[in-house]
């Protein structure tokens, strides 16, 4: 399930579903968990990067994307926890999970622009 811009808020509800089904459905979690972080509930997302980290603690990107949102929330010494434990899950460098970071980062952002393009009102 991938998440379409400007339509977080009905692919939550749609991974909320697939987690009321399959309650163990640790992608579903990481799905919902990163439309919640682009929509900056970096609470929430966090229980929801929680919740997978439970299910498959050797899904490293959960654990990456998870940093990002305590980054969000001014945790910093969390974050670095995370992407060091996403380091050591993937096997990946320390520059290519922060290139795999600004990547992230970038889409969310654009993310963001293209909702306040369509509705000039929102504001952060």
């Amino acid at each position: 399930m991938r998440v379409r811009v400007l339509h977080l808020d009905e692919a939550i509800k749609d991974f909320s579903r697939v987690i009321g089904f399959d309650p163990d459905n640790s992608e579903s979690f990481v799905g919902r968990g990163s439309a919640r972080l682009i929509n900056g509930d970096y609470e929430a997302a966090i229980k929801d990067f929680d919740a997978a980290v439970a299910q498959a603690p050797v899904d490293s990107t959960a654990y990456l994307i998870r940093g990002i949102a305590k980054i969000h929330l001014h945790n910093g010494d969390d974050a670095a926890k995370d992407f060091e434990k996403s380091i050591k899950l993937s096997g990946k460098s320390p520059v290519l999970l922060q290139l795999q970071v600004l990547e992230i980062e970038s889409r969310i952002n654009e993310v963001r622009r293209q909702k306040l393009l369509q509705n000039p009102l929102i504001a952060d």
